[in-house]
């Protein structure tokens, strides 16, 4: 049954492969259906080596192919057009960088860490009367959605603000994407991982997100993640 309930997130893949089904138990973790993979085109990267070089600019890690050692969930991103920009993957299981940290996702080389829209969530870009979450992770904005809500989510808990490979260079200021939303009046919730209270650089994050949005007249609310997704 599981093969016909995740046929597009599954891509091709068998679902008897082990590092599959790790994938499907990852997403079902978090709570997110089949039906919403499918419809947030978010599926297992299908391709070869060179394929995966192609959208990343580069295909292996500490001399490790990636792809003989992992499946790689797929993110399309989308711009305000629906066109899809460069994908993010989340590696199963993780592997490890030459300092021995964990890399639980790969982003293309020299690609800016652009905000994950959407198409739904862009067509609400001018009614305040619509609520926007803003979170961590493609993860949490699709079950955000799911669940009735408009989210927008962050790579990284700095990534709300253009910086390095960014088209506005060293500007801090908001990314061009998320400057495009009419914030004025339109309640937007902050939902951060849990670690906000115990890191003080999480904190400060957040913190300087929400001056930003108030100074653009949104009225921010802070909630956080009972369960990690």
């Amino acid at each position: 049954m599981i093969d016909k309930q995740y046929a597009y997130f599954l891509n091709g893949h068998s679902p008897d492969d082990g590092l599959v089904k790790l994938c499907i138990e990852d997403v079902a973790k978090s709570g997110l259906s089949p039906e919403t993979l499918e419809k947030t085109e978010v599926r297992i990267f299908s391709g070869n080596k060179d394929s995966l070089k192609d959208r990343l600019g580069f295909a292996s890690i500490n001399s490790q192919d990636i792809l003989q050692h992992c499946r790689l969930i797929e993110f399309p991103y989308f711009n305000e057009r629906s066109e899809t920009i460069p994908y993010r993957y989340k590696l199963i299981p993780s592997l490890t960088d030459k300092d021995g940290g964990e890399i639980k996702y790969l982003h293309p080389i020299g690609k800016p860490a652009v905000p994950y829209i959407l198409p739904e969530v862009w067509q609400i870009k001018e009614k305040t009367n619509k609520p926007i979450w803003i979170t961590e992770g493609e993860k949490k904005s699709l079950t955000l959605i799911q669940h009735g809500r408009h989210a927008i989510a962050l790579s990284g808990v700095w990534n709300f603000r253009a910086g390095k490979n960014s088209d506005l260079g060293g500007d801090k200021n908001l990314w061009h994407e998320m400057q495009s939303f009419e914030w004025r009046g339109r309640t937007v919730y902050l939902a951060f991982d849990m670690d906000l209270w115990i890191n003080p650089k999480v904190r400060q994050a957040l913190y300087e997100l929400a001056f930003k949005l108030f100074e653009k007249g949104a009225i921010v609310k802070v909630v956080t993640w009972k369960d990690a997704i």
